[in-house]
């Protein structure tokens, strides 16, 4: 693990035979201009679950805020992002971009939530690319006239069953949407405020989240974080 500036990576945890690592900003949040960059690499047969301490807070400041995230997934591998909520607060401006890089056997899920308030401007943008093609591509924008919460979980390289989230979506107050992928499944759910979004997020991942076989102490797989 590498870090610079005021982002940092936790050690390295275990859920259910997964690597899991939290990665925390040490600052008020994104502001002013900052420029946040992550970089990682899962190797052959690892399976990465990465997430955050906190939400992540968008303020105000003299210019447009952006943060990248870049992935790349090894044969065999599995890459879940689950993320905290983004948080928008007033004057917030910010573009947040997610591309991951998958070889042909790879499996990738990926959660987003993100809330604003008034006068802000929160862009989403999510591409995963499967054995060199386009799996999936998500690009939203999220202002005043937005509903207050937004959320979306992806499930690339594998297929799922929809019948799983039919109770999810039929116990909901919330607005649930799903699309069928030529090798996954899309879920965007909208409703007015995070914590109830971010409830059925969790409920759709639990639903549908990959297969977790346990890693051995002799294996050769490999995560690398930047």
């Amino acid at each position: 693990m590498r870090y610079d500036g005021v982002a940092r990576c936790s050690r390295t945890f275990w859920r259910d035979g997964a690597a899991l690592v939290m990665v925390s900003n040490l600052g008020p949040g994104i502001v002013r201009g900052d420029a946040m960059e992550i970089t990682g690499t899962v190797g052959a047969d690892a399976h990465l679950i990465v997430t955050e301490q906190a939400a992540t807070r968008v303020l105000g400041g003299a210019a447009p805020s952006r943060i990248d995230t870049r992935w790349s997934v090894a044969s065999g591998a599995t890459l879940e992002l689950r993320p905290e909520p983004i948080i928008a607060q007033l004057g917030g401006d910010a573009m947040i971009s997610t591309t991951v890089d998958g070889a042909p056997d790879s499996t990738v899920l990926v959660r987003d939530l993100a809330s604003v308030a008034g006068n802000t401007r929160l862009r989403l943008r999510t591409l995963v690319r499967i054995a060199g093609r386009d799996a999936f591509y998500d690009s939203i924008e999220v202002g005043a006239d937005a509903p207050p919460a937004i959320g979306t979980v992806a499930l690339l390289g594998r297929s799922a069953d929809v019948r799983s989230l039919d109770a999810i979506a039929a116990s909901s107050a919330l607005r649930i949407g799903v699309g069928v992928l030529s090798a996954g499944i899309f879920v965007r759910v909208l409703g007015p405020a995070v914590w109830p979004v971010r409830e059925a997020l969790d409920a759709v991942c639990a639903a549908v989240a990959p297969h977790r076989e346990k890693l051995t102490g002799g294996s050769q797989s490999e995560v690398d974080l930047e």
